[in-house]
């Protein structure tokens, strides 16, 4: 997938809005929704783009969820170039979320 394709999936996949906010649950279903019969391959392309980003280091275990999620955020930005600045903060929100 190239960088506007990815990014679209993963905004599809995180149910990101314009902000970054996410909505995190039917993930999957609303992959399979967008995508029918290639949902297999952009849920593979989405998992693989997503690799370590959704970690948190224990170090971070003490922070708040905001802080958390900035960390998130920018290390989708520094990982990962090609996603666009309300993806990687649609990352962010979502493994704050997670971490809860």
């Amino acid at each position: 997938m190239n960088g506007k394709d990815i990014n679209e999936a993963l905004r599809t996949y995180l149910g990101a809005d314009s902000k970054g906010g996410v909505t995190p649950y039917g993930m999957a279903e609303r992959v399979r929704e967008r995508y029918g019969t290639a949902a297999t391959e952009v849920q593979a392309a989405i998992d693989v783009a997503l690799e370590g980003l959704l970690e948190v280091p224990d170090s971070m275990h003490v922070e708040s969820l905001q802080a958390i999620g900035a960390f998130a955020t920018e290390q989708a930005r520094l990982r990962r170039p090609e996603f666009e600045d309300d993806v990687c903060r649609a990352i962010g929100d979502y493994v704050s979320y997670r971490f809860r």
